[in-house]
């Protein structure tokens, strides 16, 4: 590997466990300024005085804040997340499989929105002021302007609940109920999380396309005999590509809040789902590790980034 771009990997490497580290204490610190806590929850407004004490005193609650962060990182390193006061047991056990939810239903949304946005964004860009093309900037415009709240409800009440042919709410794992109950479930939660991320690539796509058409060094392929399939897929596509890395990165990141409002809506028990549940129950172990996991993603797909950066273009491994 380059040397410069492996330099440029570890100081972002760096940067990345810094910024998790961050994330995770302010988040930890700040849910220590919600009113109530998950011992007083958990044990009702019955509760006597000495009952919250001792409970706060056997979870650690008691300790100063900066002591239950450091224990909770610690544990995180052995692989337990902290103890969950509603779920009575370690938030690793039950916070694994609601992020395997999530992410079947993140992955399928972006692998679909990237293929159709770039296969799309080409096609326009080929067909510059033509049918297709006008049909493809008029489909995109609407679904950039469409609310994810307002596509669930409609697609549920279509499919689910007018014609019935698919569940209303609810997972069903590849493992549980095969392929096609698990397709059932998802198919909706996966187009509502990755309509707009769909349009958002066809735009870009076809405006970086036409931005690099008519750049010096297609017309000298082009002179050079090389057919359109070539030019476009050899040197228009590939520069073309380069912007599309950070816009694809940020949808990533932002379609896990996507699935909080689709994992409620569909009442899918994800980890968006888990979330908000537990901040409404004040289990603050499992908001903290839910923002910890998240923060994970995102930081290492900001990384990933960063890496397709420096092999797409050289010039970014200097930075």
């Amino acid at each position: 590997m380059n040397k410069k771009l492996t330099k440029m990997i570890g100081k972002r490497l760096i940067q990345s466990l810094i910024t998790i580290v961050l994330v995770t204490m302010l988040v930890f610190f700040l849910l220590q300024l919600i009113p109530g806590d998950a011992v007083t929850s958990f044990l009702g407004e019955g509760a006597t005085p000495e009952q919250v004490a001792h409970y706060k005193h056997e979870y650690g609650y008691d300790l100063p804040v900066v002591i239950q962060y450091l224990n909770w990182i610690k544990g995180f390193f052995h692989g337990k997340l902290g103890f969950s006061m509603a779920y009575q047991q370690d938030v690793s056990e039950f916070i694994l499989p609601c992020l395997s939810i999530t992410l079947n239903i993140i992955c399928c949304s972006f692998v679909l929105a990237v293929v159709i946005g770039l296969v799309l964004g080409i096609i326009a860009a080929l067909n510059r002021g033509k049918l297709i093309d006008t049909i493809i900037s008029f489909i995109t415009n609407i679904c950039i302007s469409l609310p994810n709240f307002w596509m669930s409800l409609v697609l549920l009440l279509i499919f689910c609940i007018k014609l019935n042919i698919l569940p209303t709410f609810g997972f069903s794992s590849l493992a549980e109920g095969g392929f096609i109950e698990w397709l059932q479930h998802i198919i909706i939660p996966v187009v509502v999380c990755g309509f707009q991320s769909t349009a958002q690539f066809t735009r870009q796509t076809r405006s970086n396309m036409l931005e690099v058409m008519n750049q010096e060094y297609v017309t000298t392929a082009r002179a050079k005999g090389i057919g359109r399939m070539g030019v476009t897929l050899k040197h228009q596509f590939r520069n073309a590509l380069i912007p599309m890395v950070t816009i694809m990165a940020n949808n990533f990141t932002v379609m896990f809040g996507g699935t909080v409002l689709v994992e409620s809506i569909s009442v899918i028990p994800g980890l968006g789902n888990l979330l908000l549940s537990s901040i409404s129950s004040r289990d603050y172990m499992v908001v903290a590790s839910g923002v910890l996991i998240i923060s994970i993603f995102v930081t290492n797909a900001n990384l990933l980034v960063d890496v397709l950066y420096g092999l797409l273009d050289p010039r970014m491994r200097e930075n």
